[in-house]
């Protein structure tokens, strides 16, 4: 296995669980959080993972998930973020701060990120 196939198998399999994490994303989350949560998986690669849910419905894993979400008792739910629908206003943020280079979301995040777990960012302040 190529160093290559490594990193992508754990950016595929750790990448969610660790942006839900410091992003404060999941069920519950803010729309801001799921947008950023978006934006960052998305510029590494991982598109096409986060998936829409509904408030009080089950649990929707695409069959593109990685094997990870998909197997286990529960775990295609136990982290998984609240996402973002194409064409809401939360996909355009996801967008918008997907676009922005890597030193510019880096330096937004490390100025807003307490505020963005707390969930008192809006879609309006991300940049």
């Amino acid at each position: 296995m190529t160093a290559g196939q490594v990193g992508s198998m754990v950016i595929t399999t750790y990448g969610l669980p660790l942006v839900d994490r410091v992003t404060g994303d999941g069920p519950d989350a803010s729309p801001a959080q799921d947008a950023v949560a978006a934006a960052l998986l998305r510029s590494v690669g991982v598109d096409g993972v986060i998936v829409t849910q509904p408030p009080s419905g089950p649990c929707r894993v695409p069959a593109s998930a990685p094997p990870a979400r998909r197997s286990g008792p529960g775990r295609e739910c136990a982290s998984q973020s609240a996402g973002v629908a194409p064409g809401t206003p939360a996909a355009a943020a996801a967008e918008r701060f997907a676009a922005l280079p890597a030193s510019v979301r880096h330096a937004w995040l490390v100025r807003h990120l307490a505020a963005l777990r707390a969930g008192q960012i809006t879609l309006a302040q991300l940049p």
